[in-house]
């Protein structure tokens, strides 16, 4: 039989509750209540806290930045905590507080709600922190006073957050996670999937931030749509020739998506070197293979990288799907072709450089040639 779903949010609900429903259908012929019932508990405040309230940065161990030493701060300044809601319902933390590592009560927090795919931060200066990140960001508070010099100890400790209902989070961060690159050089620890985030003891959910500082207050990976907010204005957001995909404001040929799929920068003329190059390589039998070099949008978590071949250039033969999630580079078909690495570029920020070895040698193919194609998953996963 046909059906249909339907979602639907309901307020005013008070926890630890059986409710049920039923559906009045309207239509031409009248009104009917369905003869179903339904039924469905409310969770108790610390499931739903438990269940929706992610640790989804530490900035544990920061480095110093340049100007900062200055005016006047040093770099545990700039340490923080965010916290990511990725539940249904907005989250309530007025009866929530840290009492191992920091201690900090939400209780006389600025901000005490997160709304469902928002983020809170907790600062240990704010001061501090609005001279590196500018201000506008979900800052709850922060934790330094007159009687609080509690820090996130460089080394790694232990981290409580209770509730008036128990203990939400209990864990210990390691500064060995992530490779040491989130401890002192500058980057913070994400967590690498807040979807699927169950454990923050453990040290296989978390990786070095993308960039260095960290992202407070946001995804730190990337959709075309915030690679745009970081490269235009709010009035040059709402002109298509300027900010639009196939918009080419630098005039170098290179259209703004094209920009982001190869790691450009679409205020900076650069066709050179946003250009894929062919190469050749020669394994250890002297057997020769076409390649293709060109750099990836490192941060990204919405394309797919296809790389196809061609003998004779009338057909192509797609080999090779890459795509970038939150997660990482993922492949669903042809990783045994695949070469990849970070390298710092011209500009002293990572890149990530991608060598495609073709599925058939020059000698059997002379004809032979490589092509990349990169589309946009608009669900950013």
């Amino acid at each position: 039989a046909d059906g249909y779903a339907f979602e639907a949010h309901l307020g005013g609900l008070e926890p630890e509750q059986a409710y049920a429903y039923r559906v009045r259908v309207e239509n031409a012929a009248g009104t009917i209540w369905t003869p179903h019932v339904g039924h469905f508990n409310t969770p108790s405040p610390l499931q739903l806290l438990r269940d929706s309230l992610v640790i989804s940065e530490l900035m544990f161990n920061p480095a110093i930045g340049p100007g900062e030493w200055e005016a006047g701060f040093a770099p545990t300044d700039f340490e923080y905590i965010e916290f990511f809601n990725r539940g249904t319902v907005p989250l309530d933390l007025r009866e929530v507080s840290i009492s191992a590592g920091i201690r900090f009560n939400f209780a006389d927090a600025e901000r005490t709600t997160i709304d469902p795919g928002g983020y809170l931060l907790l600062v240990r200066n704010l001061n501090a922190f609005e001279f590196r990140y500018g201000t506008g960001l979900p800052v709850a508070g922060q934790w330094m006073t007159p009687f609080n010099y509690t820090r996130l100890a460089n080394s790694g400790e232990t981290l409580k957050i209770n509730s008036a209902w128990g203990v939400v989070r209990s864990f210990t961060y390691n500064d060995d996670w992530a490779d040491d690159q989130a401890d002192g050089s500058g980057h913070s620890l994400v967590r690498i999937s807040l979807a699927e985030a169950s454990n923050p003891a453990d040290g296989q959910e978390w990786r070095a931030s993308s960039v260095n500082g960290g992202s407070p207050g946001r995804h730190d990976r990337l959709t075309f749509a915030i690679w745009l907010t970081e490269h235009f204005s709010e009035a040059e957001l709402l002109q298509e020739s300027v900010a639009g995909p196939e918009a080419d404001p630098d005039g170098d040929g290179w259209n703004n998506f094209e920009e982001y799929a190869f790691d450009g920068n679409p205020r900076r003329r650069d066709p050179l070197r946003l250009a894929p190059q062919g190469g050749l390589r020669q394994n250890q039998f002297g057997t020769r293979f076409a390649t293709l070099n060109f750099s990836c949008q490192w941060r990204a978590m919405d394309l797919d990288y296809e790389v196809e071949f061609s003998g004779e250039l009338s057909t192509w033969e797609r080999f090779m799907v890459m795509s970038l999630t939150e997660r990482g580079p993922e492949f669903r078909e042809g990783e045994s072709y695949w070469n990849g690495w970070y390298e710092i570029g011209s500009w002293n920020r990572p890149v990530l450089r991608t060598e495609v070895i073709a599925p058939r040698t020059i000698d059997s193919t002379p004809n032979g040639a490589l092509r990349v194609r990169v589309t946009r998953r608009t669900d950013g996963d």
